[in-house]
């Protein structure tokens, strides 16, 4: 079952994470937009940056972490 949403309901930047997370899911040939695109995506965002430095989570170990779990991923051709 698939769940359609229309982007225009949600914030900008909340449309900036979905478009983004769909834009890495297709250049990484996954067969389904996943959290880890959207959290991906999210990470280009200056606002979740900032919370999650203000967490005191090193994003470069982040955001190393999510493109290793992206790229294990199923993939289709």
């Amino acid at each position: 079952e698939y769940l359609l949403m229309n982007l225009d309901n949600l914030t900008s930047l909340a449309q900036q994470a979905v478009q983004g997370g769909a834009s890495l899911a297709r250049q990484e040939h996954n067969p389904a937009l996943t959290p880890l695109h959207l959290l991906a995506a999210s990470l280009d965002i200056d606002f979740v940056t900032q919370f999650f430095q203000a967490l005191g989570v090193p994003l470069d170990t982040l955001k190393s972490a999510v493109t290793t779990a992206i790229q294990a991923l199923p993939r289709v051709s």
